[in-house]
């Protein structure tokens, strides 16, 4: 028996073949003035810890004592995280100007208790320095830094002070405090469509996806729940394994934020879907979308829009042959 080439759901074509095959992957047109903004945008967030010059010894060593956070993070180190923070350490993060979220030294650390130590970074924080400072009174020394915790498919930005002081004679960190930082209007954000790839037809579990994002890092969530896949030929595939498709945020859209998706396929039927999200404040710096649409059958050309606050900023095509 052959199925019928239509656009159904996936539980009406699991015995069905389809080649994923080139579409025109398209973006919309960058600007010279627009591909200026971003590298300009680019040099401000560049990472200058290595070489940031200290004015007092002090200074010096609360910067070597971030360069090992930095390493710790990077390598997913919990035990080397946990000799850095003093006993009385906390977390603030203020995901907007109206609201303040605080963790314990405990609370911190439970939540990377499951780190997974590697060699070579799955993930980078990169480091800009803007200013040090020594309190005479207080004999702390802040750090205030743009940082991006920068991956392979995310790269969420922040204001961040790191105050560190004397414990016992050595250096630690006793607070974080972290402010969002966005692009200032649309076009500058980047964002991509990708069609994923799944072994069976049942979601992923936000759960499981949560603790492999932190016990693993944000790429987690493609590399081992939705497996991206391509728009390049390849090989024969059974539609069980083809999943629905994904807009990924670079970094995060602001609160308020309206995202538009419009989906037109094209095949032996015509066939449009249309959503609108809005960003909510407590949205995770690791942005992406899950359609909840999926096209299926032969000869299908799929095309996928993405609008923020209605400009532009994403376009993909797909062909189920």
């Amino acid at each position: 028996m052959t199925p019928r080439a239509r656009a159904a759901p996936a539980c009406a074509l699991v015995l069905a073949v389809a080649v994923i095959a080139a579409g025109c992957a398209t973006s919309p047109g960058v600007s010279p003035r627009l591909a200026q903004a971003r590298a300009a945008r680019e040099a401000f967030f560049q990472d200058n810890l290595a070489t940031y010059q200290p004015r007092r010894p002090d200074e010096a060593a609360a910067l070597d004592a971030l360069r090992r956070y930095k390493h710790a993070h990077e390598s997913f180190d919990a035990r080397g995280l946990e000799a850095l923070l003093a006993p009385s350490f906390e977390a603030r993060h203020y995901p907007s100007k109206d609201s303040a979220e605080v963790q314990t030294r405990a609370a911190y650390l439970e939540q990377r208790r499951d780190w997974r130590a590697r060699p070579a970074p799955a993930r980078h924080l990169d480091i800009a320095v803007q200013a040090s400072h020594l309190s005479q009174k207080s004999g702390q020394v802040a750090v205030t830094a743009l940082t991006t915790h920068r991956s392979k498919h995310f790269a969420p930005r922040f204001l961040e002070t790191f105050v560190f002081g004397r414990e016992g004679g050595e250096w630690k960190l006793r607070r974080i405090m972290t402010y969002p930082l966005r692009p200032p209007a649309p076009e500058l954000y980047e964002v991509r469509v990708a069609f994923t790839e799944m072994a069976g037809l049942q979601q992923p579990a936000p759960e499981a996806i949560a603790r492999d994002m932190l016990a693993e890092g944000p790429d987690s969530v493609f590399e081992k729940h939705y497996r991206l896949g391509s728009t390049v030929r390849s090989g024969v595939r059974s539609l069980v394994s083809a999943g629905p498709f994904v807009v990924i945020f670079r970094e995060p859209p602001p609160e308020g934020a309206r995202i538009e998706i419009l989906e037109q396929a094209y095949g032996p039927v015509s066939e449009r879907a249309q959503g609108t999200i809005v960003a909510g404040a407590a949205a995770s710096p690791f942005f992406y979308v899950v359609s909840q649409s999926k096209w299926f059958g032969f000869r299908f050309t799929v095309d996928v829009r993405v609008l923020l606050d209605g400009v532009p900023v994403a376009e993909e095509t797909l062909t189920l042959q």
